[in-house]
């Protein structure tokens, strides 16, 4: 009971726990750091996600995995080199954004850099890259018009554009500037 808590200590399910975090979040028992509430994902709310304040991002406890594949007991495995031979990578928690960037807010981020388009750029990004998505250029290749799967998903204004769906048709260099602009950064594999 919060009587029964020191003074820099809060109840939380009859436990007491720091105040710099919220209450433990779920089963699984995952503590919400200041600024997260526990958001339960299921029904029996036996998992649940730290979520930020405006719904926006989910916390991501750090912890450790392997990394890479091991030859000797995952036969036929594929690894780049970063990746080889398999280890333990330690992962400093992090939050990340809950969904995609939609074509609204993609063209929100358009707008902002109209004036100076490549101030988010990453310094190895080609001279001449567009930040246009693929899809909201005259885009109208045969392919889209004559083929079976044309007639049932037809190439239009909804297919692509719609404000509220994920934005598509852009590459690496797009998201990275995306991120800077939105003060926000890609995530790594590790």
């Amino acid at each position: 009971q919060d009587g029964d808590c020191a003074g820099s200590e809060q109840c939380c399910d009859g436990l007491c726990q720091s105040m710099t975090v919220d209450c433990v979040c779920g089963k699984l028992g995952v503590a919400c750091p200041t600024g997260f509430s526990c958001v339960p994902s299921d029904l029996d709310g036996s998992t649940a996600w730290c979520v930020t304040e405006d719904g926006q991002a989910v916390y991501v406890p750090g912890g450790a995995f392997w990394m890479g594949c091991n030859e000797a007991e995952d036969h036929g495995c594929i690894a780049i080199a970063d990746e080889q031979p398999q280890h333990l990578v330690e992962v400093a928690a992090f939050e990340i954004d809950r969904t995609e960037v939609t074509n609204a807010a993609y063209a929100l981020f358009l707008l902002g850099a109209e004036d100076a388009p490549h101030r988010f750029c990453h310094p190895d990004e080609p001279a001449e890259k567009d930040h246009t998505p693929r899809y909201a250029r005259a885009f109208q290749p045969r392919l889209l018009h004559e083929t079976g799967a044309a007639r049932l998903a037809p190439f239009d204004a909804d297919t692509f554009r719609d404000p509220a769906r994920p934005v598509v048709g852009v590459d690496w260099w797009d998201a990275f500037a995306f991120a800077a602009w939105a003060g926000k950064r890609l995530p790594t594999s590790a």
